[in-house]
């Protein structure tokens, strides 16, 4: 099965992980074939993550979608597999101003540290190369790497893990940097921040994650699991090295 990270047409575009209820009707052909309550588990300024909806629910279907008074129409864009089975992206499909317009205004993004091992089916520590997670490969993956100083970079991801990736840019970074990163997995877009912990002549660079936008980790390990399953486990190099802090 073919995985593929898209680059985030939103990258800083502001979300945040909000459980509002929400009415959401259903319309086939120009006529309404029923109403009931939801719920948004992240919010956005033209999108959403929502759960709550009939399980019928598929890619390219119209709701409309009610707060309050306020309402606009959305297609679903994603539905969640396997751990996230009874999730679904929803993208507002006109400028009509978003239901939770209000919410996300008052609201703050919130992140969530990286910490582990946890006791995540994931978490293994290999003595042989001291990695502290295992890593998995990925094809035609990107998005955008914004330096705390500098210009954003985008950034090819070859290989990824639950406390790191490493990526190919059109640049040097220098080990150390801080940058924030915003990744697309199956239009669902998440966040991390991190450092630049290895900087190679050949652009390569490895980065540690430090944080990641609440809401977003679940994404993240549904993802690596994904590619284990799919046997996409990397080899050699040395991306997270316990205890060798970056130069």
């Amino acid at each position: 099965m073919h995985t593929d990270f898209l680059a985030f047409s939103e990258p800083r575009a502001k979300r945040v992980h909000a459980v509002l209820p929400i009415r959401v009707s259903y319309w086939q052909e120009g006529i309404r074939t029923g109403t009931h309550l939801a719920c948004t588990y992240d919010i956005g300024p033209s999108f959403a993550r929502v759960t709550g909806l009939r399980e019928s629910c598929r890619v390219g279907d119209l709701i409309v979608v009610e707060r309050g008074r306020n309402k606009a129409p959305f297609r679903i864009n994603w539905v969640g597999e396997s751990d996230l089975r009874g999730q679904f992206g929803i993208q507002c499909v006109d400028d009509a101003k978003v239901p939770w317009a209000v919410d996300l205004q008052e609201a703050e993004e919130i992140y969530d540290p990286v910490i582990g091992p946890t006791n995540s089916p994931l978490d293994r520590i290999d003595r042989h190369n001291r990695r502290r997670a295992p890593r998995f490969l990925i094809d035609h993956a990107s998005g955008l790497l914004n330096p705390v100083r500098g210009t954003p970079l985008l950034a090819e991801v070859q290989d990824i893990s639950e406390f790191g990736c490493q990526v190919a840019l059109p640049g040097i970074l220098p080990s150390g940097s801080e940058v924030e990163f915003s990744l697309k997995v199956s239009e669902i877009p998440f966040k991390v921040h991190g450092k630049i912990c290895h900087a190679a002549h050949d652009m390569v660079s490895g980065i540690e994650f430090q944080k990641i936008r609440r809401g977003d980790r679940p994404l993240l390990q549904w993802l690596l699991r994904k590619l284990k399953h799919e046997c996409r486990e990397a080899g050699n190099w040395n991306l997270e090295v316990v205890g060798v802090a970056a130069g």
